[in-house]
């Protein structure tokens, strides 16, 4: 009976220490700095917003890879409205190859509100496929 006493309690001491170590182990893992996207036909999507004064300038802009085909976008100018984000100006564009890239300004921005960019992009590859991508940019206060 002892010995099966002494047998449960080296295995619970034996438990115990099993989980403190993989517990504080768990307890001081560090997220990565940056969570990295991979996209089947694109390799670099950029989607940016800067304000100047009552002014914005809305980027946005997808380099492909060897794979892609087409790009089609719509972009928008978006601010924040109670809790939720709507469109003020939307623009579209595409692309034929591995790139696209546009620039536009929009200059009727209030002052207090927060704003950003989103962009939808459509990415054709040369066998036909089709990848959506979506984007956001930082958000700002103008």
């Amino acid at each position: 009976m002892a010995k099966q006493r002494l047998k449960a309690v080296i295995l619970a001491l034996a438990l115990s220490l099993f989980l403190l170590y993989f517990c504080v182990f768990t307890v001081n893992a560090t997220p990565p700095d940056k969570i990295i996207l991979f996209y089947d036909n694109a390799s670099a999507v950029v989607t940016d917003l800067d304000i100047s004064g009552t002014t914005a300038t809305i980027y946005a802009g997808l380099t492909g890879n060897s794979k892609t085909k087409s790009i089609k976008v719509t972009y928008s100018l978006q601010k924040k409205s109670g809790s939720s984000w709507r469109a003020v100006k939307s623009w579209s564009g595409s692309a034929t190859g591995i790139e696209f890239s546009a620039e536009k300004t929009y200059d009727s921005l209030v002052y207090g509100t927060q704003y950003r960019v989103y962009a939808k992009f459509t990415v054709t590859a040369k066998d036909g496929s089709k990848e959506t991508i979506t984007d956001y940019s930082s958000t700002y206060t103008c």
